[in-house]
């Protein structure tokens, strides 16, 4: 038998203490998110996927997997329009709130900001609920190659052009962002770059 002394008594501010948040920490928001928000448009883009690419879209997308960008050349190219998904803390009040960009993997030939695999969805969703402003970014992936003797060949130049697009790319989201800063309700000079794989390499090249 335990005497009954022995269980110390709680007061109720220890217990209000216990459960209170503490922002930038804890989970204290529901979170809405504005999907496919234009960041920049008319950027130009590679178009004609090679033979090889199509084929592996083509499993991707039938096997439920992830499709994979090859393409041809760097002359025929098209025009396109970037996206980022904006997650935010829902009933926030604060207006000078960080902002974190964040930034999928894969290889920078695959990968997407619906991107459950790479955690972009899951980052986002995390730190929005904790009160920061977060972006799930698209970049434009896609890499030249070409088939020699039977073998994907990939030039390291071809590969460093591909970097240097994503580069330029999160350098537009982030503009677009600071440029937007009163109405997302973020301070422009609090704003951070994450990601995983590829996504870590263009948030550290964007430093």
């Amino acid at each position: 038998h335990i005497p009954s002394h022995s269980f110390p008594t709680r007061r109720s501010s220890d217990l209000a203490f216990a459960g209170a948040a503490e922002r930038y920490k804890d989970r204290m928001f529901d979170v809405s998110v504005k999907r496919d928000v234009i960041y920049a448009s008319n950027v130009k883009h590679l178009k004609t996927l090679n033979s090889i690419s199509t084929a592996i879209i083509t499993y991707a997308v039938l096997n439920d997997g992830m499709p994979v960008y090859l393409f041809d050349n760097e002359t025929d190219l098209k025009e396109v329009s970037l996206k980022m998904d904006i997650y935010q803390p829902k009933n926030d009040t604060e207006k000078k709130r960080p902002a974190v960009l964040v930034m999928h993997g894969g290889a920078f030939a695959a990968g997407s900001k619906n991107d459950y695999d790479q955690h972009t969805v899951t980052y986002c969703d995390s730190l929005a609920a904790r009160g920061f402003v977060t972006a799930a970014v698209e970049y434009r992936l896609g890499i030249t190659a070409v088939i020699k003797d039977k073998a994907l060949t990939i030039d390291s130049l071809d590969f460093s052009r591909t970097v240097y697009r994503g580069i330029q790319d999160i350098r537009a989201a982030v503009r677009y962002v600071r440029s937007n800063a009163d109405e997302l309700g973020i301070d422009p000079n609090r704003i951070y770059l994450i990601g995983n794989s590829a996504g870590a390499i263009l948030s550290l090249e964007n430093i």
